[in-house]
């Protein structure tokens, strides 16, 4: 059995942007980060199961965590390869309207900064160690 554990995401702003839609013509700016709560995607023999610490449609990336937790049980692609794939099921593939901050920010992890152009998306990991002083 493979069991893949990927986190949700919480952004903090920029939401909107990240559509190809808007960042082709005006560019975008997102600020994102995961956190300790995960989906977890099980493939066994042609069976698939899924458990989630966050209910669906909570507006923490539930659905991309879905996906991209799908892609690492069942391909050993890259994180960033995994982000893309998830992000053209969702919008090709299941015709559902989503930017790209979701899928990459649970296939990568961690705190970024994503700056997305016509021309593709530049990823800026924010080194937040000064801040965790000031965090309860």
């Amino acid at each position: 059995m493979i069991i893949s554990r990927t986190p949700f995401r919480i952004s903090f702003f920029g939401g909107g942007t990240d559509y190809p839609e808007y960042f082709n013509e005006h560019g975008g700016v997102v600020l994102a980060t995961s956190i300790n709560k995960y989906c977890y995607v099980g493939v066994d023999n042609g069976k698939m199961w899924s458990h989630s610490d966050l209910p669906m449609r909570s507006g923490m990336a539930t659905s991309s965590a879905f996906t991209v937790g799908l892609l690492k049980a069942c391909t050993d692609k890259s994180n960033e390869e995994i982000a893309g794939l998830a992000t053209i099921w969702e919008r090709d593939k299941l015709d559902d309207h989503v930017g790209y901050q979701d899928q990459y920010i649970c296939a990568v992890g961690g705190f970024h900064r994503l700056r997305f152009y016509a021309s593709g998306i530049v990823d800026e990991p924010v080194d937040y160690k000064w801040l965790e002083p000031y965090l309860m």
